[in-house]
């Protein structure tokens, strides 16, 4: 990929618009959010219905996230 931004953003509309309109991928937040919250807090059927309903970068353009499990900041 030619190049991968950090918006940091939980909204993947937003994302998604900063991501067209400077060519770049983003770190998909909303998904590495969803992921901490259903594994630290057994909500796993969050992370599914994010995932399924487009609440995540992935779910909604795979082309443009760059996902993450981890965030050394």
């Amino acid at each position: 990929w030619a190049a991968v931004r950090e918006y940091w953003d939980t909204n993947v509309d937003a994302l998604l618009s900063w991501a067209y309109d400077s060519g770049a991928k983003v770190f998909d937040f909303p998904l590495y959010y969803k992921m901490d919250e259903a594994f630290d807090n057994n909500n796993i059927p969050a992370l599914v219905d994010a995932l399924k309903n487009g609440g995540t970068v992935v779910s909604r353009d795979p082309f443009k996230a760059v996902t993450f499990v981890a965030n050394h900041d």
